[in-house]
């Protein structure tokens, strides 16, 4: 019973966030005229695959890889480690 109780008030916070992130965030930002006429000429799937490719792209992950496992970012992590 105390399962279903608990269930019923994460519905009713989810609510209250949903209806506050409607307010915080509109989405009249992201619905302009130039954008319906760009994505009415079928730009949206090219710039789709080109999101797409720029997501796996093989540099990217390799950059990373360097970054993360640099000895400079390892200095930082194990100094801010400190901190906590």
């Amino acid at each position: 019973m105390s399962a279903g109780y608990q269930n019923f008030i994460i519905c009713i916070e989810m609510l209250l966030a949903a209806v506050g992130l409607w307010f915080a965030f509109p989405y009249k930002v992201y619905t302009s005229p130039v954008r319906t006429k760009v994505m009415d000429k079928g730009v949206s799937m090219q710039s789709i695959s080109n999101n797409l490719r720029e997501t796996i792209s093989p540099r990217d992950i390799v950059t990373d890889v360097v970054h993360n496992f640099g000895p400079q970012y390892q200095q930082y992590i194990q100094q801010v480690g400190i901190l906590y």
